[in-house]
């Protein structure tokens, strides 16, 4: 019950994040699924997921910074509010 909770409570935030255009994508395709502070406190981290089958440039706003994110057909996408991609724990991925 708890975990629903919280659930609920994170939807409900990123829904009024997005209806207030605080975050928004120049593509259709790119589905914002998280919007959080990061672990260490120093920012805030985007979760994105790609729903139309092809590998996508995109533009993310989010609180007036806008940063360019290459998303993979298909493919999750974890970066912090300055672009650099980051693994599942939050750090940042070595090239």
């Amino acid at each position: 019950l708890f975990d629903m909770k919280i659930s609920r409570y994170i939807m409900i935030t990123l829904c009024v994040i997005l209806s207030l255009g605080m975050i928004s994508c120049d593509k259709e395709n790119i589905i914002i699924s998280a919007v959080k502070q990061s672990e260490d406190n120093c920012g805030s981290i985007l979760r994105m997921y790609e729903i139309g089958g092809k590998d996508t440039a995109a533009q993310i706003t989010l609180f007036g910074k806008t940063v360019s994110v290459s998303v993979p057909h298909h493919g999750l996408k974890t970066v912090d509010e300055c672009g650099r991609e980051l693994d599942a724990m939050e750090w940042e991925r070595e090239k």
